[in-house]
């Protein structure tokens, strides 16, 4: 098998964001046709935002935008 120097640093934390959306979003599916909406709503809260607020954190914290 060769080696992983030609996958990009950003890929492993991209497909970490998509699992946890994806986790999310079968989360609120499974727990709304139970019946339980509010837990349903409770996970769709806590899992889309805690994937924008580590993104943010991550990503766009230490960013300047600055004019040039």
């Amino acid at each position: 098998m060769a080696a992983d120097t030609d996958r990009p640093d950003w890929l492993p934390l991209a497909g970490l964001f998509a699992a946890a959306i994806a986790i999310a979003g079968i989360g609120t599916y499974v727990f709304s046709q139970v019946g339980l909406e509010r837990v349903g709503t409770l996970i769709w809260v806590l899992g889309y935002g805690g994937v924008i607020a580590t993104g943010w954190a991550l990503w766009f914290r230490g960013q300047t935008f600055e004019p040039q």
